[in-house]
């Protein structure tokens, strides 16, 4: 697939869907701990809104989502595989350390009897909710901050 976005833009993208996920998961937050305040929810349910819409924008628009998760490898060329390979080994990575300070969180957080340290917040869904999102979107993420922009006059 013909990627339509240039290099800078699709960095700028990148930037812009992480951070409509942490003030997603912010407003999340805040509507979970708070009980029922509309504008809480309401801000929870636009910034899902547009980190949906970023993330369909980035990964799916331009084919980088189907690049990284893509199971026959037979269609992809050397470039693509060895970029694959590259972006996965790189979110494996980062969800690694993701992981281990999720573990550092809950393991200072959490008491022995279960109850959390701080009763005011409920960090456990959102916590899950990164480890999910960076599951399925790191990997196009790396692929799309990594890929040159291809020439105008270059013929595919």
């Amino acid at each position: 697939m013909k990627r339509t976005i240039s290099q800078s833009k699709r960095k700028s993208a990148i930037v812009l869907n992480y951070i409509m996920l942490i003030l997603f998961l912010a407003a999340f937050i805040w509507a979970t701990n708070s009980s029922a305040n509309t504008a809480a929810i309401i801000l929870s349910i636009l910034f899902a809104a547009a980190l949906i819409g970023s993330a369909f924008f980035l990964f799916f628009r331009t084919g980088y989502m189907f690049l990284s998760n893509k199971r026959n490898e037979r269609e992809l060329d050397e470039r693509q595989m060895s970029d694959r390979l590259r972006a996965v080994s790189t979110s494996y990575a980062i969800y690694g350390i993701f992981t281990v300070l999720a573990l550092a969180f809950f393991s200072w957080f959490i008491s022995e009897t279960g109850r959390t340290r701080m009763p005011v917040l409920d960090l456990d869904s959102a916590i899950f909710t990164v480890a999910i999102y960076l599951v399925n979107f790191l990997p196009a993420s790396v692929i799309a901050w990594r890929e040159r922009d291809i020439p105008v006059d270059a013929t595919l």
